[in-house]
């Protein structure tokens, strides 16, 4: 299983929360998964489930992965009161939650949604499809909370087992009896990488 943070917004880019809100991507963002798009080759194999967000969805398009599944449950968490604010202006309106929050360890947004729900409805989604090669194209607070999830750690301390993971990274999960094994995390390819001709560094880059 591969899952995969979407491109960037210009709300990322100013550094914003950014759950429910539903923008298209930023022209940086379009660009960085058109230059990506080349070295993810489809082998049909594999099934595509997406978050309905545009953001998700538009990515997905612009790799060319095939059209995907859309599972509502895979959609970011929701930021509650704070969304669309920055991290400073959230601990000047909210100093004990924010508090919280950068300690690393949090159970849920104020107005929002707890990080036990966002565990319980995205792995009911993986369990719908776990008889499935699959590439899952979602959101960084829901991929954190995911593996965390099916390693077993605990939900609530997601900041602190991992660190956010970029735009277009992905990450690599193999179900065995015993459970879930990471073999990769917040990995990505050097698409900054452009030459004068164009062309784009993209080793590593896993084939989906």
């Amino acid at each position: 299983m591969i899952l995969l943070r979407h491109a960037e917004t210009l709300e990322n880019a100013a550094g914003r929360f950014l759950g429910r809100s539903d923008p298209r991507l930023s022209p940086a963002g379009a660009r960085q998964a058109e230059r990506l798009s080349s070295a993810f080759i489809s082998d049909h194999s594999h099934k595509v489930i997406s978050s309905p967000a545009r953001r998700a969805l538009e990515t997905a398009q612009l790799l060319g992965l095939r059209r995907p599944v859309i599972e509502p449950d895979l959609r970011e968490i929701d930021f509650g009161t704070w969304e669309g604010l920055t991290q400073a202006e959230v601990s000047e309106r909210d100093p004990e939650n924010f508090r919280a929050f950068a300690s690393g360890a949090i159970d849920g947004f104020p107005g929002g949604e707890t990080v036990a729900a966002v565990a319980d409805r995205a792995s009911a989604v993986l369990e719908a499809h776990r008889s499935d090669s699959l590439v899952v194209v979602t959101h960084a607070t829901v991929v954190r909370i995911l593996v965390a999830a099916l390693l077993g750690l605990p939900v609530s301390s997601y900041r602190s087992s991992f660190g956010r993971p970029g735009h277009l990274s992905w990450t690599e999960l193999e179900q065995h009896e015993g459970g879930w094994r990471l073999h990769t995390y917040d990995a990505r390819s050097r698409t900054d990488g452009v030459d004068d001709a164009g062309a784009v560094s993209t080793a590593g880059t896993p084939t989906i």
